[in-house]
């Protein structure tokens, strides 16, 4: 793997990364608001 992939798929990670942590934060403020109401 030269430089160039290994830094394209870090930097694709990192994105799948924020996408599905903003998602799963998203998840879990919905269940905790239908867990108190």
């Amino acid at each position: 793997m030269d430089h160039l992939a290994l830094t394209t798929f870090s930097a694709i990670l990192l994105v799948i990364g924020q996408v599905v942590g903003r998602y799963l934060f998203y998840a879990v403020m919905v269940i905790s608001g239908i867990g108190l109401s």
